[in-house]
């Protein structure tokens, strides 16, 4: 059996890299051409004759499904993790029937974990929707009991409720078996008695530290006044600062243009805000996605998921990845900016018609991150040959995707060769190859950390107006990730006129100024000529005290001063390795807020670099790494 696994394990990361040992196929046995245009025509050529990946494999919510999961999970309760368990029975709700006796089952099953996990607030919604479907009368009394519990966690003083909760379990327990009724009755007479529960388990929400989007920049949607879109042949496109910035304050809060869960987080996360969830209520229409709530799942459906519900399992089933998640969110929600496929193209003979670096990445004379000018100008590196003919080929394969499961091209279109007879479907293959290459360049890979110090990856995130900042290996604005949301922080005083840095790759801090260059190549295919790699700055670099420049006495008894304050309000230090709990203790607000204070009085005083600024800053953006972490 162990061997079995084994193999099977191994021909499934096989079976991942087919459309990259299809493309060393391609290149072997033809020539490649130079345009992307003429690469598609070469895919879609190719696949008339290997058409075996291009095989819809569709799963429909299904009761037996769904059971199967379920009834899995609770044969692993004692072995698995309590978020393995809650995965699983998220799972297993995905695969339910809308309101269906297994849908019911999955709802109360999780209730259970979260109920004994001290998840109180969630467990509580849980059994309301248990209850709403429609729970079998001998199983009732437990869900009442587990009500009467997340009750008196969330009304500990007037414990408004909790009488009800449990009058409906005494009730209820009348229907159950001997054995069970027992214990059943036990555990009300004991709620009855005490009418206490340990506390609700201790959460942390990245969200809460988001700050507000800021207003007040008509050229910049969702920016703050202080900065400004500037080109030059020097720079490209870059952010500039039109005034004074302090520390801590916030340039801009976006949206991600389009996003896409790692596969290992599709029952765990929101699919359309990317938030970690306890108990994710799921798509009404495929098994393959989640959400946080009514409202991100309402908002996903308008947007894209309409379409998208017939394609996402399909893509994964067919060992399409995120890039390809990506470019078909992008393409959905131009077609829905512009109309159709006609206002599309026409759309974009718009934006290529204007020869201006910054106007074509404009809608109606500002940037607008929410429109698709925002995306289709963003900047696109050379991909090597193979990559190239990877894309050409998923961009084909996703194409016959949505024409035989979508009515985009006026019906469903199932026949291969008469797909590709239709001028439309050329256009919208080569527009998603276009997207992935795009995407390639500009989709920043997310990842947290969580209670054990590791890094998880989470997602990828398009956010244009990010990806016109510049790099540098010595950042001085923090990109902070939470609730779907993007948001530019500074973390350090930055002078008017100076651009806005963001990091792409390794920190000087981290790594030495030759192995960070060759990076930055092998992605970015640029060399760095940062400020810290023209000054060869290392992990071991010596920097200068601030105390060393020529200061007034004030200035260095107030630079002293707020040394001290770091000292006596920055200990012990954040780690990797911090629950929950510790973080709580550890008042990270008021910690962020001591250092922002602390770098503000060092830019006031100071030349940058020296030693005080660039330790507090590194100190900073370790916090609000820490912050961004489950």
């Amino acid at each position: 059996m162990a061997e079995k696994n084994a193999t099977e394990k191994q021909n499934g990361e096989w079976s991942k890299l087919i459309w990259r040992i299809k493309g060393l196929q391609l290149i072997k046995s033809r020539k490649l051409p130079d345009t992307d245009e003429d690469r598609v025509k070469l895919a879609i050529d190719f696949l008339q004759i290997n058409q075996d990946l291009l095989a819809i494999k569709h799963e429909s919510k299904s009761s037996a499904k769904a059971l199967e999961i379920i009834n899995d999970a609770t044969k692993q309760i004692s072995k698995l993790h309590y978020k393995s368990l809650l995965k699983l029975y998220t799972q297993g709700l995905a695969y339910s029937p809308n309101n269906s006796e297994a849908m019911a089952k999955a709802y109360a099953n999780r209730s259970a974990i979260l109920c004994n996990e001290r998840l109180y607030e969630s467990a509580l919604d849980d059994v309301g929707s248990a209850l709403e479907i429609g729970y079998p009368d001998n199983l009732k009394a437990k869900l009442y009991v587990r009500q009467a519990k997340a009750v008196i966690a969330r009304f500990p003083e007037t414990l408004h409720g909790v009488d009800k909760c449990l009058k409906e379990a005494q009730l209820w327990s009348e229907k159950m078996d001997p054995e069970n009724r027992k214990k059943t009755q036990a555990a009300i007479q004991k709620l009855k008695i005490s009418k206490s529960v340990p506390p609700p388990r201790e959460l942390w929400f990245p969200s809460d530290f988001l700050p507000n989007t800021p207003q007040g920049n008509h050229k910049i949607l969702h920016a703050s006044s202080a900065v400004a879109l500037e080109y030059s042949k020097e720079f490209g496109r870059h952010v500039v600062a039109t005034r004074d910035i302090k520390a801590g304050d916030t340039l801009s809060v976006h949206r991600s243009y389009a996003s896409a869960l790692y596969p290992e987080n599709i029952y765990t996360h929101c699919w359309h805000c990317s938030d970690k969830m306890w108990n994710p209520i799921p798509c009404e229409s495929c098994v393959d996605v989640v959400f946080c709530g009514e409202l991100c799942r309402t908002t996903a459906w308008n947007e894209y998921h309409d379409i998208e519900c017939k394609l996402v399992g399909v893509m994964r089933r067919a060992h399409m990845c995120l890039g390809e998640t990506i470019a078909l969110k992008i393409l959905l929600k131009a077609l829905k900016e512009t109309g159709s496929i006609d206002g599309l193209r026409n759309k974009i003979k718009e934006i290529e018609s204007n020869s201006d670096p910054l106007a074509r990445i404009f809608t109606g004379g500002r940037f607008d991150d929410t429109k698709y000018a925002s995306f289709y100008s963003l900047m696109r590196l050379p991909i090597d040959e193979i990559t190239s003919v990877e894309y050409a080929l998923k961009a084909v394969g996703l194409t016959y995707f949505i024409a035989a499961l979508t009515d985009i091209f006026g019906r469903k279109i199932n026949n291969y060769t008469d797909l590709f007879k239709n001028e439309d479907a050329l256009f919208i293959a080569q527009l998603i190859y276009y997207h992935q290459v795009i995407g390639r360049t500009n989709t920043a890979k997310i990842e947290i950390e969580n209670e054990v110090g590791e890094d998880i990856r989470v997602e990828g995130v398009v956010v244009p107006f990010i990806q016109l900042c510049n790099h540098s290996c010595d950042r001085n604005v923090y990109h902070f990730v939470a609730d779907g949301k993007s948001a530019l922080i500074a973390v350090q005083p930055i002078k008017q006129g100076e651009q806005i840095y963001c990091s792409l790759g390794p920190e000087y801090i981290h790594v030495e100024t030759k192995k960070r260059r060759a990076i930055l190549h092998t992605i970015y295919d640029f060399h760095c000529d940062c400020y810290a790699c023209r000054h060869n700055w290392h992990p071991n670099s010596c920097h200068p005290s601030c105390l060393e420049q020529n200061l007034s006495k004030k200035a260095k008894e107030t630079i002293l001063k707020a040394k001290h304050m770091i000292e006596q309000q920055i200990y012990p230090p954040v780690t990797r390795f911090m629950t929950v709990e510790q973080k709580m203790i550890l008042n990270l607000p008021k910690r962020i807020a001591c250092l922002i204070k602390s770098l503000n009085i060092l830019g006031k005083y100071c030349k940058y670099p020296n030693l005080e600024l660039l330790t507090i800053k590194y100190i900073l953006i370790d916090h609000y790494h820490v912050v961004e972490g489950y």
